[in-house]
């Protein structure tokens, strides 16, 4: 197909598209990663870096690379793809809110507790004022929050958990729960528990 259509052709950015996302449901993150940097440069390409869907590609990439345990690589594109979207979308957006989630994951399992303390929070706030806790993404959100506020001791996390059964509770966590050894940044001590107005707006 790519040699009848050419690179760059929407059918053959589809087809690589494609095999970059059956390659890393089959756990073939090697080829995942080879398919799905060919279409971040296809879309880069033909679409330019401040379209969405090229920084839907970079999201992809990154969920790839988080599997790989490489954390820091997926940090700097969920970083980006965040900022894109809090640009072009605001903070008051369910897209803000999701990329927020992500990246709070990815901190966390990088033992960057205060940032995924503060990114978790942020994203939970938004869903329980617009569409509420028990969303299958917050509730992927949540799970972060009471993996955060366990490790610090925060009083919230009873809440938290309450609020996870509530909800049904089987969606599953958005990030590992242990910094893998492949990330440049090994765990480091949990922040001290915030004080009573962080994360405030989570109804719980």
């Amino acid at each position: 197909r790519e040699r009848e259509l050419g690179p760059a052709h929407p059918d053959t950015v589809m087809t690589t598209v494609a095999l970059a996302q059956v390659s890393h449901s089959l756990g073939a993150l090697r080829d995942a990663e080879r398919w799905q940097r060919r279409v971040v440069k296809l879309r880069e390409a033909t679409l330019g870096s401040d379209h969405r869907e090229f920084i839907l590609a970079l999201e992809a990439l990154a969920s790839i690379l988080q599997d790989q345990a490489r954390l820091d690589e997926a940090a700097a594109l969920y970083e980006r793809a965040l900022a894109w979207k809090e640009v072009h979308f605001g903070a008051d957006n369910a897209d803000t809110a999701a990329a927020l989630s992500e990246l709070g994951c990815v901190q966390e399992a990088r033992g960057e507790f205060a940032a995924a303390l503060s990114l978790l929070q942020r994203s939970a706030d938004w869903y329980d004022a617009h569409s509420g806790l028990e969303h299958p993404k917050a509730q992927a959100t949540l799970r972060g929050l009471l993996r955060l506020y366990s490790k610090t001791g925060d009083e919230r996390a009873g809440a938290v958990a309450a609020r996870l059964i509530q909800g049904g509770g089987d969606s599953p966590a958005a990030c590992p729960q242990t910094p893998p050894s492949g990330s440049a940044h090994g765990p480091t001590t949990p922040p001290p528990s915030p004080g009573p107005s962080a994360g405030a707006g989570l109804g719980v």
